[in-house]
């Protein structure tokens, strides 16, 4: 018998993560990793939101037919924070663990 366990990720990208969702609760509407433990865990969810909206900061549309812009500098500022908030969450997912996934982080690959 194959162990399936499932992936959990850790990565930013704009409008999601760090705590990569990529299901939609067919009830709510809102993004869910799928995994309750994960999904119902009001601690993770509040560190994963504070997170999200500090990396969503950093972006800004611009006038015309230019694309979004990246704030470089406002970034280097808030870097520290956002490994920080990182930490806490794998620290959180690691205690809540139920043994049905494994934590993958990418924020290597996203904050550089």
């Amino acid at each position: 018998m194959v162990d399936m366990k499932k992936e959990v990720k850790i990565q930013f990208d704009y409008l999601n993560g760090p705590i990569w969702k990529d299901k939609v609760n067919a009830n709510t509407g809102k993004l869910i990793t799928g995994i309750p433990c994960i999904d119902n865990d009001q601690e993770l969810q509040s560190l994963n939101d504070e997170a999200l909206g500090m990396f969503a900061s950093l972006y800004s549309l611009n006038n015309g037919d230019e694309s979004c812009r990246f704030d470089r500098d406002k970034y280097c500022q808030i870097k520290p924070q956002l490994l920080v908030i990182v930490e806490r969450i794998i620290s959180r997912l690691q205690i809540i663990n139920d043994g049905s996934f494994v934590i993958v982080d990418k924020t290597l690959d996203t904050l550089l």
